[in-house]
């Protein structure tokens, strides 16, 4: 059954209400720069603050005031009020007088709170090392996760000063270089700074446990004249593994 649009329908009721243009428009700290895509149909901009910073929230949250700055403004209120108490305590001040927020947990949220900023916007920066961390701890501490047969399942532990912190574990092993992954030198051994390196895939897939031949042993194949039968009974692998060692589709490498 068909129904026809009522005629007090009109076709300017059908189009969507265009947003308002606040290009330019400042507000507080924040300046309007362009529309941002949204799924909903609150409008979303994309703002550029004093600091220079570029950020995007709704333009109704930060034309009502709601929203002033990216949030430098809190963050710089935050370090002066912790650096504020902590000069205090150096000179030995009574913190705790005149009503103000001068406890000693008041100095510690503080200085807390600054502290998981800069860890925040240091895992921000190098988010690909970070995503190695968190899948190195996951493999030796998860049940649930598909590796842990062979890491955590196995024995392997992730050290003391690593488990708990992603900024130590960048300070010993460096950024992750592109295509590296986390290597232990001993595959029996725990994720220590001292037993582990950044390896490509081809290096971390040698030193696997599953890995069977060692370069003597490509070298070893190249140069004899044995069947491909023979050598593969001989080195414990497959004919398909002499195949792609003696054609050098594997370990290329390798003179």
């Amino acid at each position: 059954m068909r129904f026809d649009r009522p005629q007090w329908v009109t076709e300017s009721a059908c189009v969507p209400r265009q947003p308002l243009d606040l290009t330019g428009q400042t507000y507080g700290q924040l300046t309007a720069l362009r529309l941002a895509p949204s799924q909903s149909h609150h409008t979303r901009w994309v703002w550029r603050c004093a600091c220079g910073n570029e950020r995007e929230f709704f333009a109704s949250n930060v034309r009502q005031g709601d929203v002033t700055s990216c949030g430098c403004v809190a963050a710089k209120r935050h370090a002066e009020v912790a650096a504020k108490l902590q000069a205090q305590r150096e000179r030995g001040e009574d913190i705790r007088r005149h009503g103000a927020i001068r406890s000693q947990k008041a100095l510690e949220r503080a200085t807390s709170w600054a502290e998981k900023r800069r860890i925040a916007a240091l895992k921000r920066q190098h988010k690909h090392t970070l995503e190695s961390w968190r899948q190195m701890r996951a493999r030796c501490t998860q049940q649930s996760h598909g590796d842990y047969p062979n890491y955590g399942g196995r024995g392997i532990r992730v050290c003391e000063r690593w488990r708990e912190s992603f900024e130590a574990f960048l300070q010993d092993m460096g950024p992750r270089p592109d295509g590296h992954t986390l290597d232990r030198k001993d595959n029996d051994g725990d994720y220590t700074p001292e037993n582990c390196q950044w390896a490509t895939y081809t290096t971390q897939n040698r030193n696997s446990r599953h890995c069977k031949l060692t370069v003597d042993d490509v070298r070893a194949i190249r140069g004899s004249t044995e069947s491909r039968a023979a050598l593969a009974r001989h080195y414990g692998v497959t004919e398909t593994a002499i195949y792609l060692v003696t054609t050098r589709r594997s370990w290329r490498d390798v003179a």
